[in-house]
């Protein structure tokens, strides 16, 4: 017992320092971790050939295009979501031409058409006739020009009230009378356009597809998460997930592939950095997404479908906010795309050429949860035709803050500057890269 009394002394004694040495290691170790991962990389390996990019960017809903026609030329969108606005048939014709004019590919959603025609419209399979009817004229009018998404967020009362079987089967029912039409069996048809990727409703459906032979060109739920570029990168992992697997088990249906027909929570709807984040995956994948619209939380006060503002990214006066320049600057990527690496999936970069090739451009962001400082390393850049003969290259760095609804006329120049090159080589170094902006690095002789 004596003994024991001994010990207990000298543990008592010595256990505050213990705890003391501990926490001052653990601190140790946490500046040290968050010093390592606030560096982050991007490299540009100009020895490689600019490869052109097909866009998979889109947009859901708008009023009329003819005022958004400046946009769309900058913009390039390759998708438009269409659907209640568009009603009227005349309306939508009309509309409809200003989509090929820009090689848009329309995706329409039934729901939204069926909306107006019927008092059961939330319960399809409670007025078929009315339905059948609205699916063959739609498909008469647009043949196979574009995609039909067949209802949407069947997942929800909002927009479907019955069980799931209610759904397969009214699933089965339009696509039946698309595929019975003349050309219908040609015709592209996506769902089952969910509020999310939900693993077990997608067996259920998908094994209702196969045992009732259905036809699956593209399968598709919507990524509309609130935690924003965390919802992103779990983006990633669903697609490869979706592909590599689920996919596979059901080769009769002949999917395609996959598609997001709405990306981006209520919360990001004006967040420049979260559409990047987004636009990265979609891009890296080439999966096809559009942006999608609605209400914005209640301190925001804007519906973004109703209002002409593509989703969100002009103001109701039709100027652009921080979010536009992103997907811009996206669109101004494609045709020149450099050879991009980057050390993480916290860290996103867009690398080309500008169309007139007077600068080689770097769109990116950090999606860190601290502000970082960033290593740009342009590697074999006099093997570009446009440093070949410069013996310094200059640069300048603009950033796209987080205006929200207010309208960004233009990036913010942050600094200029030049460096040397190094056997071919250079690096850039940039400090206090925000987690919240997009970045443009534009690097000229």
């Amino acid at each position: 017992m004596k003994k024991n009394n001994i010990i207990y002394q000298i543990t008592s004694q010595k256990l505050p320092k213990v705890i003391f040495c501990s926490l001052v290691l653990v601190l140790l170790l946490l500046l040290v971790s968050n010093f390592l991962f606030s560096q982050k990389k991007v490299e540009i390996d100009f020895s490689q050939k600019t490869t052109e990019k097909k866009s998979t960017i889109g947009f859901l809903h708008f009023n009329d295009l003819k005022p958004l026609e400046k946009d769309i030329i900058a913009l390039k969108p390759a998708y438009w979501r269409i659907g209640s606005a568009m009603k009227d048939k005349n309306t939508r014709l009309e509309q409809m031409k200003i989509l090929k004019k820009y090689n848009i590919k329309p995706i329409l959603v039934v729901t939204d058409f069926f909306f107006h025609k019927s008092s059961q419209w939330k319960k399809p399979y409670s007025d078929k006739k009315t339905l059948l009817t609205l699916v063959e004229e739609l498909y008469k009018e647009n043949g196979n020009e574009v995609i039909y998404d067949l209802w949407n967020e069947p997942d929800i009362e909002v927009f479907f009230e019955g069980s799931r079987q209610d759904f397969f089967e009214t699933f089965k029912l339009i696509h039946d009378k698309i595929r019975s039409l003349p050309g219908g069996n040609d015709a592209i048809i996506t769902g089952p356009s969910t509020t999310s990727f939900k693993e077990v409703f997608f067996k259920e459906f998908l094994e209702f597809c196969n045992s009732n032979h259905i036809k699956l060109d593209l399968l598709n739920w919507h990524q509309l998460e609130l935690n924003g570029i965390d919802d992103a990168l779990k983006m990633s992992n669903t697609i490869n997930f979706v592909r590599q697997d689920l996919i596979k088990k059901f080769p009769n249906l002949k999917i395609r592939d996959v598609m997001i027909p709405e990306f981006v929570g209520s919360d990001d709807y004006f967040k420049p950095l979260t559409s990047l984040a987004y636009i990265n995956v979609l891009d890296n994948l080439g999966v096809v997404g559009c942006k999608t619209c609605g209400d914005a939380p209640p301190a925001q006060n804007e519906n973004t479908c109703w209002n002409n503002s593509i989703g969100g990214l002009l103001t109701p006066q039709g100027k652009p906010r921080s979010v536009w320049w992103v997907y811009k600057y996206y669109a101004e990527s494609l045709n020149n795309r450099l050879n991009t690496g980057v050390d993480s999936e916290k860290t996103v970069a867009i690398s080309y050429l500008s169309e007139n090739t007077n600068s080689a451009n770097i769109l990116f962001g950090n999606l860190g949860k601290m502000a970082s400082s960033f290593q740009i390393n342009l590697k074999s850049i006099k093997k570009s035709p446009l440093f070949s003969k410069s013996n310094k290259i200059n640069y300048t760095l603009f950033k796209i803050p987080d205006t929200e609804q207010k309208e960004l006329s233009l990036p913010i120049k942050i600094k200029s500057g030049s460096v040397s090159l190094n056997n071919s080589n250079a690096n850039i170094k940039l400090s206090n890269i925000d987690t919240e902006s997009v970045y443009l690095l534009k690097i000229n002789r």
